[in-house]
């Protein structure tokens, strides 16, 4: 016998919090990242990551000191979900596909 009873929803719903779980795990990564190439300089990166890395420190400012970083990972979750990093790189570089 078929099973009538869908899983649609069930997986739609599920799929919607991986997707959040994603977004916070690549905050984190560009918030590394960011960090990261402080600690490159004077060494320049490419075009794209270096607009990607301008964006995010217009509004996430570099760190000396261990802080809490939750605000930090929020702002550039904010900025995966309405574009911001995404439209700045493709400014630098052009258009992805």
């Amino acid at each position: 016998q078929e099973d009538h009873v869908s899983m649609g929803t069930f997986g739609a719903r599920k799929a919607g919090q991986i997707c959040g779980n994603v977004r916070y795990v690549l905050a984190c990564e560009l918030l590394a990242a960011a960090q990261g190439l402080e600690f490159l300089k004077p060494l320049k990166p490419g075009k794209g990551v270096d607009a990607a890395y301008r964006a995010i420190r217009q509004k996430v400012k570099s760190f000396k000191q261990d802080r809490e970083f939750y605000l930090d990972i929020e702002e550039i979750n904010r900025m995966i979900m309405d574009g911001g990093i995404l439209s700045q790189v493709e400014k630098a570089i052009g258009k992805m596909k």
